[in-house]
């Protein structure tokens, strides 16, 4: 499972004691060419 979640990133900014979510990304292809 931890393979599959290296492909994502995610970054999070602590706001107000809240966390928000900033900027998402995710590359299909690498996830592909990794996996064969």
């Amino acid at each position: 499972m931890l393979h599959l979640m290296v492909d994502i990133v995610v970054q999070m900014k602590k706001t107000d004691g809240r966390f928000q979510m900033t900027e998402v990304w995710h590359d299909p292809v690498r996830k592909r060419h990794a996996g064969g």
